[in-house]
């Protein structure tokens, strides 16, 4: 068995070489040594025992030889190798960690810190704490694993049977059979009381229009389905639950629009969108009335890809104005974004699209501007704000330009007679 002398040059060489912490803990669950990143501390768990908590504790059914994968909630990922001497015993554990699989953006590090409920002026802590983290992809982490199980056991080890491993988690038979049972009463119940799924037929035909960009289709079949569904998602809340199904809808809407074509990157975006505005809604009926509209959105979508046959250029300008929608959008600045003259950049866009630059972005905000009208309360004066028009008076009449009627004779159609 190794001394830990060994461990320590053990560590030394894992932590020079990925430039993860590298912690070696007693079968007592003390932290016999460390080498960590030295800087910032977890927001959460500032101390590293704290951090580490669920991860010394063992019990005697988790020792194993081979490496295991773990997760916390914060998407940090830490590689835990048991130790066990001659005779099997186990002597304490090495744990790698944390670090992550990708990096975070700061919309995913504030929404982290909301699920915590992490004061917002914690932010840049946080920030620098992610920062600091090694960056390792599943490969890498893989080798990882690999070269710890060798440096200690002096054996190879297959390092994709660890992944599997990890993916693959096999239910306890009590927590086996309490699923089975809670299928059982669920069917039941439904039988009982005929309140059933929709047919997997009517779901196959909705999302073959969005497919095929039928939007005129698409229209007349949701005006008889009930989005509602049957299905519970959530025991406590009925609005978690039909947002919960609301976000399984977009979600098979954007997988539906990439297979009739649309840009997986303009599919995902859309999706990220209105998953958030799903979340912002606080009453059913919009949450039903946004899922169709993020529907034929889609389909829309897709039939404009069908049509419009862009260039790369023009393609990622129209996808950066959707993106940047809320902001100061110029010529100038959509040309550095393609790597275009701004001359030439309306030239070739007018040419392909049919409408001018600022035509085109008046479109995309009148559009924005009739979904704010329609699944909120937003004042008129907000939305104009909001989407950069600087006159309340001008943004009437270019919302009427494309729309046919002002907002406010737009706003009372959609409210219910």
């Amino acid at each position: 068995m190794k001394t830990i002398q060994d461990f320590h040059t053990i560590n030394k060489l894992i932590h020079d070489a990925y430039h993860v912490p590298i912690f070696l803990i007693t079968p007592d669950e003390a932290i016999q040594e460390k080498l960590s990143y030295g800087e910032v501390p977890s927001p959460v768990h500032p101390h590293a025992a704290e951090m580490l908590a669920t991860l010394i504790a063992t019990q005697d059914e988790e020792i194993q030889q081979m490496p295991v994968i773990k997760t916390t909630s914060l998407g940090e990922y830490y590689v835990v190798l048991y130790l066990v001497d001659d005779e099997a015993c186990y002597v304490g554990k090495l744990i790698a960690g944390p670090f992550l699989l990708e990096s975070y953006s700061e919309e995913v590090i504030v929404s982290l810190m909301y699920d915590v409920s992490a004061p917002r002026y914690q932010l840049e802590t946080w920030k620098q704490y992610f920062k600091q983290m090694a960056i390792l992809n599943r490969k890498t982490m893989k080798h990882l694993g690999e070269l710890m199980y060798y440096l200690v056991h002096n054996k190879r080890l297959d390092g994709e049977a660890m992944l599997k491993q990890q993916v693959s988690p096999i239910l306890e038979q009590d927590e086996e059979d309490e699923i089975e049972k809670e299928i059982e009463q669920e069917l039941s119940q439904r039988r009982d009381h005929e309140t059933y799924h929709h047919e997997l037929a009517q779901e196959e035909s909705l999302f073959a229009s969005i497919r095929q960009g039928s939007v005129s289709r698409l229209i007349a079949q949701l005006s008889s389905l009930d989005l509602s569904n049957n299905a519970v998602l959530s025991k406590k809340s009925h609005l978690r639950s039909q947002k919960n199904l609301a976000i399984s809808g977009i979600t098979l809407a954007t997988r539906a629009a990439m297979k009739g074509g649309l840009l997986p990157e303009l599919a995902y975006t859309l999706s990220d969108i209105y998953i958030q505005r799903v979340e912002e809604l606080q009453n059913v009926k919009d949450v039903f009335q946004l899922q169709k509209e993020t529907i034929i959105e889609f389909a829309r979508r897709v039939q404009n890809s069908k049509t419009e046959q862009f260039s790369k250029e023009v393609a990622q300008c129209t996808y950066y104005i959707f993106n940047h929608l809320l902001e100061d959008l110029s010529l100038e600045r959509l040309a550095r974004h393609v790597n275009l003259t701004p001359s030439y950049l309306s030239t070739r866009f007018k040419k392909e699209t049919g409408l001018s630059i600022v035509d085109y972005i008046q479109r995309e905000r009148v559009y924005e501007a009739q979904k704010m009208l329609k699944f909120s309360s937003i004042s008129l004066s907000d939305i104009c704000a909001r989407l950069n028009f600087n006159d309340q008076s001008y943004f009437t009449r270019v919302f009427k330009k494309w729309s046919g009627v002002t907002p406010l004779q737009y706003r009372k159609k959609g409210e219910p007679s």
